[in-house]
């Protein structure tokens, strides 16, 4: 929101109305930057949102949207039966694409050993048990991303071994989360009554009951730029009698809106805030011989769609620091720093709770860091509850029979190679102290 539009919404009033204290020092930050600063970013850092929320994504209205089908003699028993929430889903890929793109260019694909394209009627017949016939599935030949106007959906059982799931989330960290793309993975469940294979145990015969809770599983994987994605898996999620289907995004960036606010901590001296500059800059004064302190930061980071949940115990933040101080050579250089390091974190929904430390060099000047918070490149995700629900590790008749092998595997090792090509931020924000 522009800082005029924000100054006509808010007012003092607004802030003491403010229901908590966060809100209430949020709204306090927002309006210090309706006035006039005499030392407005004393740094001269460049603000730098779009390293949390990435690129604003221009909404095109024409896409190429390649539908790609399992086919091979698993996924017959999803169509066993005539009209399963299965084929019901199939029959909605094609109109999910019309509705999200004014001009949609649908091909069709059939996989198994291979991979080609095939006619619209032959894809409709995928609703049908003669469309399966492939003794193998190489889901590998599918996987890949193209253009940014490019979505790839590929409606599988996800059935993998450990040895397919490390292939596959290395084929998809090469040709996707190398190329700046996103993979989303939708499960919906549908009646089944066929052969499970593949699993750690001979194969075996499952049918499902009129009871929803004994449907097997099956997913869409769609790979592309994430401004596609999101649209369409809105457009595709929507398609089920009013009940919305989970999904889960992988992608570069997992924050669509944050805020921040920095306060001292309740009881200590050595830090006097400052009227804040901005909604992301702040500034304290470090009074005469002390050596540092502690600061509170709190963070409300709403999650992108389909963003797996954060692991707060396990996010980093890095600073980087700028002596101002000293002209404006010392303006434009800046170093990662130990200055400020996080001590504590807790969180409550989509509130983040920061305790840092900040300890400036023994020199009297000003100081100005840039704070990055981030996920680390191993962990910082846990699965969503609907993954570790249809997921399992050792599916058997007696066990888990409906269940999908390897799921949540296969979803925790993709966030994992997405994470290390790009370590997701959380928040970006600025910090200046004055050490008298």
């Amino acid at each position: 929101m522009p800082v005029a539009s924000a100054c006509a919404m808010l007012s003092p009033a607004h802030a003491r109305r403010a229901r908590s204290a966060l809100s209430a020092s949020l709204a306090v930050a927002a309006l210090a930057a309706c006035g006039p600063s005499p030392d407005r970013r004393a740094a001269a850092w460049t603000l730098d949102t779009a390293a949390v929320l990435g690129p604003a994504a221009a909404r095109t209205d024409s896409a190429r949207v390649n539908l790609y089908v399992d086919a091979t003699v698993s996924m017959s028993g999803y169509v066993a039966d005539p009209n399963t929430r299965y084929a019901e889903f199939l029959e909605g890929l094609e109109s999910a694409a019309q509705t999200t793109w004014r001009h949609a260019d649908v091909h069709f694909y059939r996989f198994g050993a291979d991979a080609h394209e095939v006619g619209r009627p032959a894809f409709l017949a995928a609703k049908a048990p003669p469309f399966y016939t492939e003794k193998i599935t190489d889901i590998d030949r599918a996987v890949d991303c193209g253009p940014p106007n490019e979505v790839r959906v590929i409606v599988t059982d996800l059935f993998q071994s450990e040895g397919d799931v490390n292939a596959i989330v290395a084929r998809i960290k090469d040709r996707c989360f190398q190329r700046g793309r996103a993979v989303a993975v939708l499960g919906a469940t549908s009646q089944f009554r066929g052969k499970v294979f593949d699993a750690k145990v001979p194969t075996y015969v499952y049918t499902s009951t009129a009871n929803p809770a004994s449907y097997r599983p099956f997913y869409a994987l769609l790979l592309g730029d994430v401004g596609a994605l999101e649209p369409f898996l809105a457009s595709l999620s929507a398609r089920a009698g009013g009940a919305r289907l989970p999904y889960v995004t992988v992608a570069p960036t997992v924050v669509r809106h944050y805020a921040v606010a920095m306060r001292k901590a309740p009881g200590t001296r050595e830090f006097n805030p400052q009227t804040p500059i901005g909604p992301y800059e702040f500034s304290f004064v470090l009074l005469k011989n002390q050596r540092g302190g502690t600061v509170l930061a709190d963070v409300v980071a709403t999650a992108a769609p389909g963003a797996p949940p954060l692991r707060a115990d396990e996010l980093e933040l890095v600073a980087y620091r700028r002596n101002v101080a000293g002209g404006a050579k010392a303006r434009t250089d800046s170093s990662e720093t130990p200055d400020v390091t996080l001590q504590h974190v807790t969180q409550g929904g989509d509130s983040l709770h920061l305790t840092l430390a900040v300890n400036p060099p023994g020199t009297p000047g000003t100081y100005a860091y840039k704070l990055v918070l981030r996920t680390p490149a191993a962990g910082g995700f846990s699965e969503p509850a609907w993954v570790t629900q249809y997921s399992s590790t050792n599916p058997t008749p007696a066990v888990d029979a409906n269940k999908t092998l390897n799921l949540a595997e296969f979803v925790r090792d993709m966030r994992l190679a997405a994470s290390s090509v790009t370590q997701p931020r959380v928040a970006v924000w600025y910090l200046t102290v004055r050490k008298l």
